[in-house]
Formats: structure tokens, C-alpha cells, sequence
């Protein structure tokens, strides 16, 4: 080593050093990648699924309140809007259930979810849709009782369930 000119150690000496840059650069961007990657899987697997469920949370709350305008109305027209309102929210939850489900699920996630969504049919096909009927029916007191009777009694679980998957995320 001493044999060689300064030139050619200073030669050696800067390309060494390029390459530990380049090594220490490539090492910093593959950091990067996997922040990337992890960043994602929470964006998509906790972010989205979040605003899936407020969605959910949301609609099932608009057709509950859309139940009651429609059974303390007297206009027709206002009952018919309000029970399309309804049946719209229905078709939107279904599908907005069905891409959350479709999400990674934790195993707690998942056990909680399918009790949510035991939860959320019950309210929606033994609760909401009869309810629904009688108003098409004209029926507005057998509305009102399932409303004290059935929904009521099944929307306090969905609520505490729902609420604590939404808290899960």
C-alpha cells in the first residue's frame, strides 16, 4: 500500500467511501419499503375498515330516525320518502357489511364482528323491516309497539357491539 502513488489512494479511498454511501443509501430506502408496507396494511386494514363501520353506524341510525318521522307524520308522501329512505339505507348497509368482512380481521375482531353482525340482521329483518310494513300498511300503531317492543330491545346490543368493534380499530 505504501508503493502506491497519493493519487491512486485517494482513488481507492473515495470509492470506497461511494460505495459504503450507496450500501448505507439502498439500506435506508429498503427502510422505507417496509415503513411503506406497514403504513399501508394499517391504512387499509384499520383506517378503511373504520369508516366502513361509522357508514354502517350512520345509515342504521338515519333508518331509525327515518322510522320515527315517518310514523309521527300525517303525509303520505313523506311516509313513502321516508320508508325509501330506509329501504336504501338497508341495501347500502348490506354492502358496506359485506366489503368490511372482507377485510383482515384480528381473531377478536372477528369473533366480535360476527356478533355485530348477528346483531345488525336482527335489528334490520326483526326489528326495522316489520316496522317498515306496518307503515305501508297504514298501520302506525303496530309500528309504534314494535318500535317500544322489538327494536328498542335489539338495537341496545348492536349499539354496544358496534361500538366496541369501531373502538377495536
Amino acid at each position: 500500500m505504501n508503493k502506491l502513488k497519493v493519487s491512486t489512494r485517494l482513488t481507492l479511498l473515495i470509492g470506497v467511501l461511494a460505495l459504503l454511501m450507496v450500501g448505507i443509501g439502498l439500506l435506508g430506502l429498503y427502510g422505507i419499503n417496509q415503513s411503506n408496507n406497514a403504513l399501508k396494511t394499517v391504512y387499509e386494514d384499520r383506517t378503511v375498515a373504520l369508516g366502513q363501520l361509522g357508514q354502517i353506524d350512520a345509515l342504521t341510525l338515519s333508518s331509525r330516525l327515518a322510522l320515527n318521522v315517518a310514523m309521527e307524520t300525517p303525509s303520505a308522501q313523506v311516509r313513502a320518502e321516508r320508508i325509501a329512505e330506509i329501504d336504501a339505507n338497508l341495501a347500502k348497509v348490506a354492502k358496506v357489511w359485506g366489503a368490511y368482512m372482507a377485510t383482515y380481521l384480528t381473531p377478536e375482531e372477528a369473533a366480535l364482528a360476527k356478533t355485530t353482525g348477528a346483531d345488525l340482521l336482527k335489528l334490520n329483518q326483526e326489528a326495522l323491516a316489520p316496522a317498515v310494513a306496518a307503515i305501508r300498511a297504514g298501520d302506525t300503531k303496530e309500528a309504534q309497539r314494535l318500535v317500544v317492543e322489538k327494536l328498542r330491545p335489539v338495537a341496545e346490543p348492536y349499539d354496544k357491539n358496534i361500538d366496541q368493534l369501531m373502538a377495536l380499530q
